[in-house]
């Protein structure tokens, strides 16, 4: 989390800080960087959302959205998405497609667009409405991977897709090399699950509750971009059919994001503390972190930027007084 106009500050400000700051986790210790079988990560994101206690139409690191996209087929509608769909509640993000005299879709992401590979993973329970579409992707300048649940089918499925998509030539249909699906043992708008992709330079690897479940090659985006989460509708009796009978939610109870970061965000990344990267099952799991021998990195960027909502304690206690000592310096003489 980035404080760049300490002067501005208010006791509206210092309140924010201490509303959303005050969490700690042993993230901190690992400046070597996080590592998986797939690869070496500079930078991490975590967000708690059972215990968020803020409102992210105020939080700097969130992007929550209030556009429109334009029906993309005959015989659709276009997605329109508006901020005041998205809320924290019930110890859970949710984002709602709500119907009345407009159909209306939720849409959140981190403001940073600045991930270039990494591995994503986003706790979810969809809906059990049918004709929404519930997606957890990365965007990146037109290019996206995409993990998408279809409310409509049954039985359920998990789709993946890389776009831009290729179309089969012989079928007119999505190609097998951008489009691919998953059968669900289970139903996902029961409980929550975890849904994750690994993305590196030459695939996309897709997880489901920690199993990999699929890979796809071709058209890998190469740029970097931003993590998004939608929930959305346009009628098409093809994809997400709708709309929806009534409102229906999609909650999100978590995510974490492992990744390189092409704009500098924080300290080198100067293996002081842990002299191997820390294992990011561990980090997942809660536990104390474990050194890995880490494969080659990924990327060349050697910034380690703890970005998410958890900052380490002494950057709390260092922003707290220096957004304090503008307004009354007297509390802050040591």
């Amino acid at each position: 989390m980035q404080l760049v106009h300490v002067k501005a500050a208010s006791w509206l400000w210092i309140t924010w800080l201490i509303t959303f700051t005050l969490a700690v986790d042993h993230s901190q210790d690992c400046d070597c960087g996080f590592v998986n079988n797939n690869g070496l990560f500079t930078d991490y994101w975590y967000t708690d959302f059972s215990s968020y206690q803020g409102d992210l139409q105020w939080d700097p690191s969130f992007f929550v959205g209030n556009y429109s996209i334009d029906a993309k087929y005959p015989g659709t509608y276009a997605r329109s998405f508006r901020s005041d769909n998205v809320l924290v509640a019930n110890n859970s993000l949710q984002l709602l497609v709500s119907v009345g005299d407009s159909v209306e879709c939720a849409s959140v992401g981190t403001k940073r667009q600045d991930m270039l590979y990494g591995s994503f993973r986003v706790w979810i329970k969809s809906t059990n409405i049918p004709g929404t579409v519930a997606a957890f992707f990365l965007f990146s300048n037109e290019n996206e991977i995409d993990v998408e649940l279809l409310s409509s089918v049954q039985p359920p499925q998990t789709y993946f897709a890389i776009h831009p998509g290729i179309i089969d030539p012989s079928s007119g249909r999505a190609s097998s090399l951008t489009h691919t699906n998953y059968m669900m043992s289970y139903t996902p708008s029961e409980e929550f699950h975890e849904y994750r992709f690994d993305w590196m330079p030459n695939q996309a690897i897709f997880y489901i509750d920690g199993e990999q479940v699929n890979n796809l090659y071709t058209n890998i985006p190469s740029t970097p971009g931003r993590i998004m989460l939608n929930h959305w509708t346009d009628g098409n009796k093809n994809f997400s059919e709708g709309p929806p009978a009534q409102n229906a939610v999609m909650e999100i109870k978590n995510m974490t994001l492992f990744f390189n970061a092409t704009t500098e965000t924080g300290p080198e990344m100067k293996c002081q503390i842990m002299q191997t990267a820390c294992n990011i099952d561990d980090v997942v799991q809660g536990f104390t972190p474990s050194a890995s021998t880490p494969p080659a990195p990924i990327s060349t960027v050697a910034s380690l930027g703890i970005a998410a909502s958890t900052p380490p304690a002494g950057l709390i206690i260092g922003i707290l007084c220096a957004a304090i000592f503008t307004l009354t310096p007297h509390l802050c003489q040591l």
